[in-house]
């Protein structure tokens, strides 16, 4: 017999006993539990509880001695019979012990949480608990490290034990518990504690929200509507470029914060206002980076800096400023000096003061610290204030102070390399020479030499895409001199439709256009594909209602073509108006000689793609 079946047996002789029944039905079970034991060999023994089974012959020992029967005798003789039959058994199995009492969990039937429901034009009440603050589009690090925060605006604590937040397709479904104080904060973090750096979150929930077409509702626990937010198509405030908040006005309207990563955990900015040109040039000097060290002579670790100088008439708040490498904002540090910027003076950003100073002793003059890291290539820095750029420089390789002891310096408004004079006034480098048959003395040239005159490069042709791939693009660029031209350290720009520039391709050194003929850059995809021979590649591309400029080694603008419509475009007077179709290119005219009438409507028009060749 199976083991459950006897211990069935034992519990319910002990439920008999519990109610005093009859000694004829004790017989019975009794006899009914020896029927089951006798076939032993068909017993489970590993699984035999002889413990328990000697439990229960105890517990009838006690019921029986208050039996007064004339088949006491009889009893007993069973129950010693049983006793015989339990002890055998419990040397066949090896153990006399009892097994630990197993407490039988109680069992309680899952009920799903049911979720509120936004009722058609019901207005929310915003008495007691607001939505504060909404990081929607994430952070400089990640678009995942969304938040949100709501905000208790009544003056007593409330219980917020069943209340929901919920978006508009309840792929985000928050459950609230607990209590908010007076004029408190709560902050939902996004999926792990890392959305806000430094800041605990109170909760964390899964589910994104959608930077267009959303929707957020918070409920109290009766499902009544406490707030709401409807971002149909877009939110009503935040920014998704430089990632500021939305945040809650008093009025319960919406603003943009003022810094990025808004006010978590505490009262609201300002706000961001946009603030043009002219008015940032009234609030803070006039500023230009006027030297860099890039790759400093050996190791260069530690050893960078630049030099900003204040050229205008009116002081500034340093701490208004912000340094861009690229696109990346490095905070400045104040390490000795003042915190005003003073008309005329020089100041130092460098990425390790200590350094600094250990390479120039003697400096005693303002001095920041930033964590940049300027590429020995080349890259993109700027002065900010807000989102005003201030200056921007674009360095590279090719204008000198490559590793050899000096730094790039802007004289006169011409990028050069000279000896450093971290912030002292840039001079032109004194170049000591002997002259013949006389004493010897200082000559004072431009260094580098300028180059002679001579026509400019020209934009002759483009492509945007052909019959077999959108990325099949070129740029054909024409020497309409009679010498060769060294266009090493040049470069190609474009702008998106939207005003969004981005770099093409620096020309490499070694890069020459011969006389009258032709410097093609194509996308890698399209030289790969084809037999066109480009003389530099890379993985940009153009498009529809693009612009492109062509830029020399000190950043001045050679030429420019704009194509379509798009927002301030590189061009020349006016743009060409057509967008050329697959298969097509957009090439300067010829007649006689090549047209340039620094108009791109009068000097292009489309035609078949010759890259390489004449136009026509």
């Amino acid at each position: 017999m199976e083991l459950n079946k006897i211990l069935i047996l034992v519990f319910l002789i002990i439920f008999l006993f519990s109610f005093s029944v009859s000694l004829n039905k004790i017989k019975s079970y009794f006899d009914l539990f020896k029927a089951q034991i006798a076939p032993k060999e068909s017993l489970d023994k590993e699984k035999i509880d002889i413990g328990e089974l000697k439990k229960e012959i105890s517990e009838l020992k006690k019921e029986f001695e208050k039996i007064d029967s004339q088949d006491w005798k009889d009893l007993k003789s069973n129950l010693e019979d049983m006793e015989k039959i339990v002890k055998k058994l419990s040397e066949e199995v090896g153990f006399l012990s009892e097994k630990p009492e197993v407490k039988e969990e109680k069992i309680e039937e899952k009920v799903e949480k049911e979720w509120c429901e936004k009722i058609q034009d019901e207005n929310p009440e915003r008495d007691k608990i607001i939505f504060n603050e909404i990081c929607w589009m994430g952070s400089e690090n990640s678009p995942n490290d969304e938040w949100i925060e709501i905000k208790n605006i009544s003056n007593n604590k409330v219980n917020l034990n069943d209340w929901q937040i919920l978006n508009g397709d309840k792929e985000i479904k928050i459950n609230l518990s607990g209590e908010i104080l007076a004029s408190n904060f709560l902050l939902f973090e996004r999926t792990d504690n890392d959305s806000v750096k430094n800041v605990k979150a109170d909760l964390i929930y899964t589910g994104a929200l959608k930077n267009e077409n959303e929707a957020l509702y918070l409920f109290n626990e009766n499902c009544q509507l406490q707030d709401e937010i409807k971002a149909f198509p877009n939110w009503p405030a935040g920014d998704n470029t430089t990632n500021r908040t939305m945040e809650r006005k008093t009025d319960f309207s919406w603003q943009t914060s003022k810094v990025s990563g808004g006010t978590p955990k505490t009262e609201n900015s300002t706000g961001y206002e946009m603030i043009k040109e002219k008015e940032v040039l009234l609030k803070i000097p006039q500023i230009e980076i006027t030297e860099i060290m890039y790759n400093p002579e050996g190791n260069d670790e530690g050893r960078e800096w630049i030099e900003i100088f204040n050229p205008g008439q009116d002081s500034g708040e340093l701490s208004s400023l912000n340094f861009y490498e690229n696109d990346t904002n490095h905070k400045l540090i104040l390490i000795q000096g003042a915190e005003k910027f003073l008309p005329g003076e020089y100041i130092i950003l460098s990425n390790n003061p200590e350094k600094f100073k250990n390479d120039f002793q003697n400096f005693a003059k303002t001095l920041l610290k930033s964590s940049f890291s300027l590429s020995n290539d080349g890259e993109k820095i700027s002065i900010k204030y807000e989102d005003g750029i201030l200056d921007e420089v674009e360095y590279n390789q090719f204008l000198g102070a490559n590793g050899n002891g000096k730094s790039l310096q802007k004289i006169s408004g011409v990028w050069k390399e000279g000896i450093s004079s971290p912030a002292e006034e840039n001079k032109e480098m004194e170049i000591h020479s002997p002259v013949t048959g006389a004493e010897e003395s200082y000559l004072l040239p431009s260094f580098p030499q300028p180059p002679p005159s001579y026509q400019k490069i020209l934009i002759s042709e483009i492509q945007i895409w052909d019959t077999t791939s959108v990325n099949h693009d070129f740029i054909e660029l024409y020497n309409p001199n009679l010498d060769e031209i060294n266009i090493s350290g040049f470069q190609l720009k474009k702008k998106t439709s939207t005003g969004k520039e981005y770099s093409i391709r620096v020309f490499p050194e070694g890069s020459v256009i011969p006389p009258q003929d032709y410097f093609l850059w194509a996308n890698s995809q399209y030289t790969s594909s084809t037999n066109i021979q480009a003389n530099v590649t890379s993985t940009q591309t153009l498009a529809k209602d693009n612009s492109i400029a062509l830029l020399d080694l000190n950043k001045n603008f050679i030429d420019s073509l704009a194509w379509g419509s798009s927002t301030n475009p590189f061009l020349e007077s006016s743009p060409f108006p057509q967008n050329p179709e697959k298969g097509r290119s957009l090439g300067r005219k010829w007649f006689t000689t090549i047209i340039d009438t620094d108009n791109n409507q009068e000097d292009f028009e489309i035609q078949n793609p010759t890259p390489k060749e004449k136009n026509g």
